[in-house]
């Protein structure tokens, strides 16, 4: 409701909805582009979240989605292991382009084009990619750390990240 208000005390035509991906309230073949930014591999059922875009949008319409290849925080990973923490990918997570690819192929998407960029991003310490990496799907993982584990953890990563290093911040890389 909030992010409704917002958009028209800015005067944009633009409805925020909150639904199920798997089960689209949209009618068929309603929208010209639809866009799924970080979300496919959290889906329980890919096939049927890719059936649904592919039911709502156009004909000729245009599908874009995203997914880490290397995500923000996967630094943090090796500390976890370092640590006898388990890892805490989603088993859905989708890393590899040719994957990626047969996935959006099988469910009728046609013209299809994998890209992957790479982007460095700036941290002023641990503390800051520890709570980026809890707005990912990491979030279960460290939220289940007590005081000390989070303690540890944190140093190890501060001397992980000491080459990423520069005078403004650590700078770690994330392949999209």
């Amino acid at each position: 409701q909030a992010t409704n208000e917002e958009a028209a005390r800015r005067g944009l035509s633009a409805r925020v909805s909150v639904m199920d991906a798997e089960e689209l309230i949209f009618p068929d073949e309603i929208f010209d582009f639809v866009t799924c930014g970080f979300g496919i591999m959290f889906f329980p059922d890919q096939d049927r979240g890719l059936a649904q875009m592919r039911r709502v949008l156009k004909p000729g319409g245009c599908l874009a989605l995203s997914t880490w290849r290397l995500a923000q925080g996967a630094d943090l990973q090796p500390v976890l292991k370092e640590m006898g923490i388990p890892r805490s990918q989603n088993p859905g997570w989708i890393t590899e382009p040719d994957i990626l690819e047969a996935l959006i192929h099988r469910n009728g998407f046609t013209d299809i084009s994998v890209q992957m960029d790479s982007m460095d991003f700036r941290y002023t310490d641990a503390e800051d990619v520890w709570q980026t990496a809890r707005g990912t799907g990491m979030r279960r993982v460290l939220d289940s750390l007590d005081a000390t584990q989070k303690e540890r953890a944190l140093a190890l990563f501060t001397e992980r990240m000491k080459p990423y290093q520069r005078p403004d911040g650590y700078y770690l890389r994330a392949t999209a």
